[in-house]
């Protein structure tokens, strides 16, 4: 029975990299001796009845034997299992991190208080219902009017989702919104329209329309390799995806036609790709686990335009 428990030398500094190199010591239970037996000695070589000797780290890492740490000690007769301190072998933390100090001066890494967790409802599994299995197709229509013109809009779709778990019996699992289009994404946040319109301010200074595009916050100079229309596809596998999504591309007409419909939206892929395309919410007695001012949102890049998503609910009645 040991113990083995790691804290910073009294002098540690970190190295220019912000590393701290922390000491192991091995606590040893008392054995049919005084608990004033049982004093915390460097991690060594040690005979064991039970097998091989315990592995012997490099010299650089070990406190020296004659270090007075007596003061941890074992408080009983029998072998108790003290509770090891774990910490990772190396903390990106400079010395000011830690605070209280030990009564040899040591500074020691105080031990964080056990998180607390609130169990919102427990139910077993012999309680459960009906399984339920069900996808639907939401259609959204845009909040915005006028033609496509890669404008950004953000449209709530908790009422939707509330209103489909309601109708599908399901109590306990899991709600999977997943967006269908590469230019729209799937948020969890608060639905606010100043908040909204700060999100568009946001998202286009960081990815700017192309100084081709039809948004009104096109920038000039700003060019994506995307958007340069007239050299798709680029490559066989993407004439094929042309082909299986209904474009005779090989025919010179159809191939124009498509390449007039394709908007200069590069910069919308992009923002998608940094929002997401999916969200799993949690589903508590027929209740959707989410925070008071949350919602979750569709964050329209190119509209508007009426987008659709997909939903899945799985779970039991």
């Amino acid at each position: 029975p040991h113990s083995l428990f790691l804290f910073v030398p009294p002098f540690a500094r970190p190295s220019p990299s912000g590393r701290l190199r922390i000491r192991a010591y091995l606590l040893r239970a008392p054995q049919a001796r005084s608990p004033s037996a049982a004093w915390a000695s460097p991690l060594v070589r040690r005979p064991s009845p039970s097998g091989p000797c315990l592995p012997c780290p490099p010299s650089s890492v070990l406190r020296p034997a004659s270090s007075p740490v007596g003061w941890w000690r074992h408080r009983s007769q029998s072998a108790m299992h003290y509770l090891p301190l774990f910490l990772s072998a190396v903390l990106p933390i400079s010395g000011q991190a830690f605070g209280g100090h030990s009564r040899h001066g040591q500074r020691m890494i105080p031990l964080p208080a056990a998180p607390s967790v609130q169990e919102t409802s427990m139910f077993a599994c012999t309680t459960m219902g009906k399984p339920v299995c069900v996808y639907k197709t939401v259609t959204i229509q845009p909040s915005g009017e006028g033609p496509p013109r890669q404008a950004v809009s953000v449209e709530d779709l908790t009422p939707q989702l509330k209103s489909l778990l309601s109708s599908s019996g399901m109590r306990n699992g899991v709600v999977n919104v997943i967006s269908r289009h590469t230019t729209t994404a799937i948020t969890i946040n608060e639905q606010e329209s100043r908040l909204a319109r700060d999100v568009e301010e946001f998202f286009l200074k960081a990815c700017p329309p192309d100084e081709r595009s039809s948004s009104e916050k096109k920038v000039d100079g700003v060019r994506y390799l995307h958007n340069d229309i007239d050299q798709r596809p680029d490559g066989e596998e993407e004439a094929q995806r042309c082909r299986d999504n209904g474009w005779n591309i090989d025919d010179p007409t159809e191939l124009q036609k498509w390449r007039d419909q394709e908007p200069i939206n590069a910069h919308s892929h992009l923002i998608s790709m940094m929002l997401g395309s999916s969200e799993s919410i949690p589903v508590v007695d027929g209740e959707m686990v989410i925070g008071q001012w949350q919602s979750i949102l569709m964050v329209d890049l190119d509209g508007p335009r009426t987008r659709t998503v997909g939903v899945q609910l799985m779970g039991y009645e």
